[in-house]
């Protein structure tokens, strides 16, 4: 009944001494192997103990007095070979959830092993919350062996979509019953992003340092898991607010979205009225035949007489990192054509066409210039494109095509009540055509309350 217990110590010795120095086995299986080799030490320091005792001759040593002074003894190596073959595979953030699982629910009644497992989990999580504190205050990922809950891929473009998937999560070492919720997740995630979107930002070197935290915050697993997550909530909204911050004041966030509201949502009707007066006729062929050339010359025609004065120095004013192209201004606009028509699109993404076939009256059949025509920008330099991605950029184009056309119609019907008036000098015909004007004004005025209601009640 004793010899097990030496047996027991031969193989938990050895296992420390092979997984500890071992870079591959990670820095949270060498954390808990230093743990181990403390309580081995411990575990010597009582047989010699036990030693004395026998040495001594004071009391009467038997073998059954040996087994009684070794029962702590035989628990703790029971213990260690139970951790140990459990851990034998695994690392970072899955190492931690298994001495969690044995502490809460295989020794949940029995004191002695659960304060052995409590140092064990205590000292294996040091390292693993060092890598969450890091990656909380400046979005550094000090992870050389995959243990962490956060993974980076490596690209060599950076724009707003990729940048969503250069960090990712690693179910395996999350945290369960801390950093299991989804929301606590996310909220690690995106702290981390940020600061490593404003490091990517250059000429702003008297500024980033200022936006972080001095010293990393102390992150303790044994500790109040609500002072974790309280931690967690303060450094996402100090990242996120320093980044805002950031993009606002350097990069002129604010400027870029106005620029969005003034031509992709039209907040501004001389743009419209300068560029439909010379591209209608244009536009009125179908697609393949519109003049790309004198649409984009009419374009910067019409932003040139509608954008400020001001903005036209402004926009020659580079801001960005020398990585990025030119500022995101209104001169960067450029024409572009849709392959498909509104309705299409919207029934393909819907995976049901939700709207009746429409097709443009007159000669011209098919897909017009009018109904594929849309904005576009090239380029959005990061980390502008943070907010205004691919993805963002292609629901603007939706929204501008709807309008746009919107828009086109009613200026229609306004040219149709402008030949209307004149026909009304002609008194012999002016009640016949009675209805057809009631018809018109009827057209107009729907027309104009579904503008006012998309424009203020929808996008406003």
């Amino acid at each position: 009944r004793v010899l097990p217990i030496c047996t027991g110590f031969g193989l938990v010795q050895d296992f420390a001494k092979t997984h500890e120095p071992g870079y591959e086995h990670g820095i949270v299986m060498q954390a808990l192997c230093d743990e181990v080799d403390a309580i081995l030490a411990e575990y010597l320091h009582e047989v010699c103990i036990i030693e004395g005792k026998f040495r001594d001759g004071s009391v009467d040593f038997t073998l059954n007095h040996l087994f009684v002074e070794t029962q702590d003894l035989a628990k703790m190596i029971d213990l260690l070979k139970t951790v140990l073959r459990e851990v034998h595979e695994s690392k970072g953030g899955a190492l931690i959830n298994i001495l969690r699982n044995l502490r809460m629910q295989v020794y949940a009644g029995d004191n002695f092993k659960q304060a052995l497992l409590y140092r064990l989990l205590e000292k294996a999580s040091v390292p693993y919350m060092k890598m969450l504190a890091s990656w909380l205050r400046s979005g550094v990922l000090k992870d050389p062996c995959g243990e962490f809950m956060i993974q980076r891929l490596i690209r060599s473009d950076i724009d707003g979509d990729s940048w969503n998937t250069t960090f990712s999560v690693r179910p395996e070492n999350v945290l369960e019953g801390i950093l299991s919720p989804n929301f606590l997740k996310q909220k690690v995630l995106t702290t981390g992003k940020y600061w490593n979107a404003i490091h990517h930002c250059e000429n702003i070197s008297d500024v980033a340092p200022n936006l972080m935290y001095e010293e990393e915050p102390y992150l303790n697993y044994m500790g109040d898991t609500s002072s974790i997550s309280a931690c967690i909530s303060k450094m996402h909204h100090r990242a996120s607010s320093s980044l805002l911050k950031l993009l606002l004041s350097d990069f002129r966030l604010e400027r870029t979205l106005r620029t969005f509201k003034r031509y992709f949502l039209l907040d501004q009707g001389d743009f419209l009225l300068y560029f439909l007066d010379a591209a209608e006729a244009e536009l009125s062929k179908r697609t393949e035949e519109v003049s790309r050339g004198r649409i984009q010359h009419w374009l910067n025609m019409a932003i040139q007489f509608s954008e400020p004065s001001g903005d036209d120095n402004e926009s020659k004013t580079t801001v960005y990192s020398r990585e990025a192209s030119q500022p995101l201004s209104a001169y960067n606009i450029r024409s572009k054509f849709a392959l498909e028509s509104l309705d299409v699109l919207l029934g393909v993404r819907h995976e049901k066409s939700k709207t009746p076939s429409r097709y443009p009256y007159g000669t011209v059949s098919g897909l017009t210039g009018m109904m594929s025509f849309m904005l576009d920008f090239p380029e959005v330099p990061f980390p502008t494109s943070l907010i205004v991605s691919q993805q963002n950029l292609v629901h603007y184009q939706m929204l501008f095509r709807h309008v746009f056309y919107a828009k086109y119609v009613e200026q229609r019907l306004v040219g149709i009540w402008l030949d209307h008036q004149m026909m009304k000098e002609y008194q012999s015909i002016r009640a016949s055509l009675g209805p057809t004007f009631c018809l018109r004004q009827r057209m107009l005025h729907f027309v104009q309350n579904f503008i006012y209601y998309m424009m203020l009640e929808v996008i406003e």
